[in-house]
């Protein structure tokens, strides 16, 4: 059973990678903190998972107006400063940063306004899949050869 749990490691560990590769594509990065929360972990042979942040998911569909964190002007001057965005002086990125979160607070981000969906985890989790069905089912198949040989 420990090979088992190396091949989900293994994939589990691809799974990130694809997912982080997806984001940059997409360009839906600029610090890469979602990146960095990201985080594998396999209990046994059958168990494994990755997490990441709670807000990952807006990352592919965009968030829907309504009630945004405490703070949230805070995260979009961050954001604005990390994806590197110009502004003047303080008083500028602070009028970006309100404009910006007012606009998601009433309407919602562009990518949820305008209806588009990234491929940002449904791809990698379909292709996960496949792979971690495909090397299983070999290792089965192979173990279950071999006791058939050595019985």
């Amino acid at each position: 059973m420990i090979e088992n749990k190396n091949i989900l490691q293994e994939e589990l560990e691809q799974l990130q990678k694809d997912i982080i590769a997806n984001q940059q594509y997409y360009n839906a990065w600029a610090s890469g903190e979602t990146a960095k929360g990201y985080a594998v972990t396999v209990e046994n042979a059958f168990h494994g998972k990755l997490e990441g942040y709670a807000y990952a998911g807006v990352l592919a569909t965009g968030r829907k107006p309504g009630k945004v964190p405490y703070h949230f002007n805070e995260i979009i001057k961050r954001w604005i400063i990390a994806k590197g965005l110009s502004h003047k002086d303080e008083k500028d990125l602070n009028r970006m940063a309100n404009a910006i979160a007012w606009t998601i607070r009433k309407e919602g981000s562009q990518l949820h306004r305008l209806g588009y969906k990234l491929d940002i985890f449904d791809t990698p989790i379909k292709e996960f899949a496949e792979r971690l069905s495909g090397r299983l089912s070999t290792l089965y198949r192979q173990e279950t050869l071999n006791q058939i040989h050595n019985s």
